[in-house]
């Protein structure tokens, strides 16, 4: 049996290592504290028993992206978005992938029906336009698996669920973990009113429906190579006289809430969802 398993994330992507869910560095926000900024490794099963009206969460603390894998069932192409039914041993949903038709080749061009992919999502509480019993499910990166990463990622599944309900326990108890406090918010949604109407589309590099300063915050971190992404100081150095140190924190924070961005090594590393 093939089941949902996980890629070590792009040479990096997810994993923060176990004790690094919520590390918070001298200059994070109470907020972010709470937060789990890490794209989580999950099961379909999890994603389909989370109620619409409610985030996903993963034992009880919610989550911010979530990694899936599977074999990619149907890709149904339209014009500025793409529906791709994605189906592990656990069960079988569907995520759409908002496209620019005028940015280029569509980016899974080299995909095709039947393939073991891994999927960068997140799930916005509410029923989408799929109508009764779907939720809104927003894919933002999507690549082939072989079938060893695909038993990678059913271990990490189990790992990080361990994980996070290990730190909230310790962080419940007065322990010395910090962060990745179970149900507590960890998002702003990404997609608007009208079954995602309002999602801005990501064209090689840019975001459009972002501010000018955001699409510069945004570019220099998805600049970034390596496994740690960039770090917070590469960024106020990249944008010395265009953009004022905490406008950029400001922005990251908006980036990393809508899902654009996400956290690395610690609080002060960034890496964009769709490298």
């Amino acid at each position: 049996m093939w089941s949902s398993t996980e890629k070590p994330a792009q040479g990096g992507g997810f994993m923060q290592s176990p004790g690094q869910f919520g590390s918070p560095s001298a200059g994070s926000t109470e907020k972010r504290q709470d937060r789990i900024q890490s794209v989580v490794p999950v099961a379909v099963a999890t994603v389909l028993a989370t109620p619409q009206d409610q985030p996903l969460r993963v034992s009880g603390a919610e989550v911010h992206m979530a990694v899936l894998v599977g074999r990619l069932e149907t890709i149904d192409r339209g014009g500025t978005k793409v529906s791709y039914t994605l189906a592990d041993e656990t069960g079988t949903l569907t995520a759409l992938r908002w496209i620019d038709a005028e940015a280029g080749p569509e980016p899974d061009s080299d995909l095709a029906e039947g393939m073991l992919v891994r999927m960068v999502v997140r799930v916005r509480p509410g029923p989408s336009k799929g109508g009764a019993g779907s939720t809104n499910i927003m894919c933002f990166h999507l690549e082939a698996v072989t079938p060893e990463e695909e038993l990678i990622h059913r271990l990490e599944v189990q790992h990080a669920a361990l994980t996070i309900a290990h730190v909230a326990a310790l962080s419940a108890g007065g322990g010395a973990a910090n962060g990745g406090g179970g149900g507590t918010g960890l998002t702003n949604s990404m997609v608007g009113g009208g079954g995602g109407a309002d999602v801005p589309m990501v064209t090689g590099g840019g975001i459009v429906g972002l501010t000018p300063q955001q699409q510069m915050v945004y570019s220099a971190i998805h600049a970034a190579v390596g496994d740690q992404g960039v770090h917070r100081d590469q960024v106020y150095g990249s944008l010395t006289g265009k953009v004022p140190r905490p406008e950029i924190d400001r922005i990251m924070e908006f980036l990393s809430n809508e899902g654009h961005i996400y956290n690395t090594t610690d609080d002060d590393h960034f890496k964009a969802t769709d490298c």
